[in-house]
């Protein structure tokens, strides 16, 4: 379009402009800027051009869009009614305008926090447009400015009935809430950065990427983009990643879908690209095309079913993440707790690995060497060997650039195994090549001239300040002496779990204490290998062929730390116990008993000690209650997960105090001694807690903490 064309003469000016700007040696010139004069030129010329299109297509282009109207159904549910209840009875009279996934509760608390983030986003995105200079996102950014701050609030579930037995999740509504039903759609929406948009006709299980392929195809675009944004009908943004590089494993898009596609020759940050699809999923699903673009959708001309698959990640042979003998720079996710023991003559391993934190792995290993007597001592005996991994991750990978990692093999141990490495990886679909140059055990093949030696001559040969027991930091052995390249590639084959493995080993064996001194055999440099991985089940089993001439085998369990659920409390001695579902209040299996029961003997206080004593695995001695406030006295207190126990204890007193308690305070002591207080609002904590709020009105810790016997005590658990 001519429009463009005017555009680009406007930006070659700014830059002309600019570049005499910076010749001129006026002192008294005005500080005007001219780039983002020639910037709001261009808005402004794109502004008129959205309305001469507008008014244009509005009188051609009718028959074409769909009005939000027939495609949903807005509804004023009562103050205080819980949306599940009020869903039910609401369906049983509009259940044609229902599609679960699309419901969209709108709530006027959120629209000033929803309006700060527009503008925040709506300055961000004029930032980007002026020193990037992509004028083509104007359109985009015009259309986003036209669109309404709804205050809608994303639903972890849209199920009237799973809402009812699940409160927690349930919404209270408030005065002049909203909630939007919506008829079932049949096409995904495709959003590119220029404000192009199309309609696609939805298959269920097809792949994100065929959607963006049918709309560049309409548009005769190139296929640029490196990740997009899906926009489920429930307004949750997921990133998902496309490229041969980056592909992960990923949901299809659902009916009523978008796509947002920022294009990667505009270098969109991730955060602002985020922010973007954010905005756009709280319009809702029946959202009108940029432009009044023509909506007839698309048919899909070629569909495959989703097939991107997450990148394989698995032990050595020595347990850190790599290949067989030789290290990658991949890493498993933070939080991963790996057992490891692997046999290859003469070595037998055993490994726990440990990802802390995404850029840092570490291992313990403890090494049994066959035939290897292990001095007077013990002749008989094996000999054994004691050693710590260490792995950094430097950088991430892009679309140019591997991951590279650095590494150190026994850098505290007694040198048998000690050296150190640097590694990159780069992915390509189903292949993952490593390259890494070893120093020390993992370059003792001495291929390669040592290219610190340029640096410093010290490099050049290896230093052994090592008094042979180990227990001590080395730093002046690393990375000297002669280095050796090594590699290899790691290929995930169409049967899912399992793995095939090819590597350039940079050890060649001749020095280690398990070989034969007169042993003149030269050892095979490749290696090759097979993994088997039940990633859900923490099970990996790996076999392979080393040296040439030895098997290998290996086995891991592993499991994720950040996954782990609430330690059950330890229960105490409870009688008036009922047994009840799982999906009651705070997932609480039981609910006290507080009918008569002679048998028991126990008052209702007793009761309401007894229950709280199960439920949160400490001990309840007293209760009182005093013009509506509850004190209770707790023993034995120590133990994880403060906050569930805290939540399942007040589930307890919820049943049991009296509707008009309006404040709980649960000292509690350990050893005898008081140490610290809760101090709780039983409204404010039901509110919280019973019920689904606005995000703006949720509240990280619903009470305070004060210390007992005004003693401060740094101990008091915090949540």
């Amino acid at each position: 379009m001519y429009f463009q064309k005017i555009l680009s003469i406007l930006a070659s000016m700014g830059d002309f402009i600019m570049s005499k700007k910076s010749m001129s040696k006026k002192i008294n010139q005005p500080n005007l800027n001219i780039k983002y004069l020639v910037v709001a030129l261009a808005w402004g010329l794109n502004v008129s051009a959205y309305a001469d299109i507008t008014k244009s297509v509005q009188l051609s282009a009718v028959s074409n869009s769909q009005p939000s109207s027939s495609q949903s159904k807005t509804l004023l549910p009562p103050e205080g009614a819980r949306m599940g209840e009020w869903l039910a009875q609401e369906l049983k009279q509009a259940p044609s305008h229902y599609y679960e996934p699309a419901l969209a509760w709108q709530t006027e608390v959120e629209t000033p926090t929803q309006q700060t983030a527009y503008s925040v986003l709506n300055q961000r995105l004029n930032r980007f447009v002026a020193d990037s200079k992509n004028t083509n996102v104007l359109p985009l950014s015009q259309w986003l400015n036209s669109l309404s701050i709804t205050g809608r609030v994303v639903l972890p579930k849209q199920d009237a009935s799973y809402l009812q037995v699940n409160p927690n999740i349930d919404p209270v509504f408030r005065k002049n809430d909203t909630v939007v039903l919506h008829q079932k759609p049949t096409t995904v929406t495709v959003l590119f950065d220029d404000a192009k948009a199309c309609r696609v006709e939805y298959q269920a299980g097809v792949r994100a990427k065929d959607y963006v392929k049918e709309c560049e195809s309409k548009f005769n675009k190139d296929s640029v983009a490196e990740e997009l944004y899906l926009i489920s009908p429930d307004g949750s943004v997921e990133r998902l990643t496309i490229a041969k590089w980056n592909a992960q494993q990923q949901k299809s898009p659902s009916a009523g879908s978008w796509l947002w596609v920022p294009s990667a020759t505009n270098r969109w940050p991730s955060d602002l690209a985020k922010a973007v699809a954010e905005f756009i999923g709280t319009q809702g699903i029946d959202l009108l095309l940029p432009l009044q673009q023509n909506e007839k959708p698309l048919t899909l001309s070629q569909a495959k079913a989703e097939t991107s698959r997450d990148l394989p990640v698995s032990p050595s042979d020595w347990g850190v993440t790599g290949l067989l003998q030789t290290p990658t720079a991949r890493m498993q996710k933070a939080g991963n707790l790996a057992a490891h023991v692997a046999h290859v003559d003469p070595y037998t391993q055993y490994n726990i690995v440990l990802q802390p934190f995404d850029r840092v792995e570490a291992a313990v290993r403890y090494t049994n060497i066959d035939g290897v007597s292990y001095g007077p001592i013990s002749p008989d005996q094996d000999l054994k060997d004691k050693s710590l991994d260490v792995k950094l991750k430097l950088l991430n990978e892009s679309k140019w650039v591997p991951q590279l990692a650095v590494g150190w093999r026994d850098p505290a141990g007694t040198s048998l195994f000690g050296g150190e490495y640097l590694v990159a990886n780069k992915r390509y679909g189903d292949f993952d090549f490593s390259l890494g140059m070893g120093w020390g055990y993992l370059g003792a093949r001495g291929n390669l001239k040592n290219p610190l030696g340029f640096i410093d001559d010290r490099f050049e040969d290896r230093v052994a300040d090592k008094k042979g027991l180990g227990g001590e930091l080395s730093p002046k052995s690393w990375f000297t002496g002669e280095a050796s390249l090594f590699g290899g590639v790691q290929w995930h084959s169409p049967y899912d779990p399992l793995t095939v493995k090819v590597e350039y080993d940079g050890n060649d064996y001749e020095s280690e204490r398990g070989f034969k001194d007169d042993d003149d055999t030269n050892y095979f440099p490749v290696n090759v290998g097979v993994t088997w991985q039940d990633i859900d089940r923490g099970v990996a089993l790996s076999a392979g062929l080393e040296r040439g001439d030895t098997m290998m085998l290996g086995l891991t369990l592993q499991g994720d730390l950040s996954k782990l659920g609430k330690v059950k409390p330890k229960a105490q001695q409870v009688r008036n116990v009922q047994t009840i579902p799982r999906t009651s209040y705070s997932g609480l299996k039981y609910r006290i008993n507080l009918g008569v029961d002679e048998r028991a003997d126990l008052s209702q206080n007793e009761l309401l000690l007894n229950a709280f004593s199960q439920a949160t695995g400490w001990t309840a001695t007293n209760l009182s209650l005093v013009d509506g406030h509850a004190y209770i006295n707790v023993e034995d207190y120590s133990g994880v997960f403060i906050k569930e126990r805290l939540k399942q204890g007040m589930e307890i007193l919820r049943q049991g105090l009296p509707a008009d308690t309006r404040f709980v305070q649960i000292q509690v002591s350990r050893h005898g001694e008081a140490v610290g207080v809760f101090n709780i609002d039983p409204k404010v904590w039901n509110e919280q807690y019973l019920q689904l709020q606005p995000p703006t009105q949720r509240i990280e810790q619903p009470l305070t903490v004060t210390a007992a016997s005004q003693t401060i005590l740094s101990n008091v658990l915090m949540f």
